[in-house]
């Protein structure tokens, strides 16, 4: 995939066009686009089998609490969006970036006390909200503490975290 990226950067720059935008946003956008575009093509093609196959390798085989992730994300999938706050919606007194909702227990009421949240800045989804990112997390605390590797929903919060 980094070397489709990269193909692809070298033609929008073969072809006179901006490669990289002074953010970077567009660019990547374009390039999360096109990568989408490159999966849906791919996945069009798969016959019902192999897509079977590739979940129970890609999905399944990864380790313990892999099926529970997978119902998950098939969960929230389905389910409907969550309504946008409006204007008129108040938060809780102890929120102050307005992005807080109030939690179960006491203790888990926290809030990030920032004018912009942190859960709205790209790297937030970059780093908490990646996979990838957090199975390597897992696997790091896992090796630190001689315990097996657990993929857990739970384990991926407290990655997360």
């Amino acid at each position: 995939m980094l070397l489709d990226l990269r193909l692809a950067r070298e033609n929008t720059q073969e072809n006179g066009h901006e490669a990289i935008d002074p953010d970077g946003e567009v660019q990547l956008a374009r390039e999360v686009q096109w990568s989408m575009t490159q999966i849906e093509e791919f996945l069009a093609l798969l016959q019902r089998e192999d897509m079977a196959y590739l979940l129970r390798i890609n999905v399944l085989a990864m380790g313990r609490g892999s099926l529970d992730f997978a119902k998950k994300l098939l969960q929230e999938k389905n389910a409907p969006p969550p309504p946008t706050p409006s204007p008129g919606d108040t938060s809780p007194e102890w929120c102050k970036c307005n992005a807080c909702r109030p939690m179960p227990n006491e203790i888990e009421n926290v809030c990030c006390k920032r004018v912009t949240c942190i859960t709205r800045f790209q790297a937030f989804n970059n780093i908490c909200l990646d996979r990838d990112i957090l199975e390597v997390c897992i696997k790091a605390r896992c090796d630190i503490q001689a315990d097996e590797f657990n993929f857990s929903m739970e384990s991926f919060r407290k990655a997360a975290y």
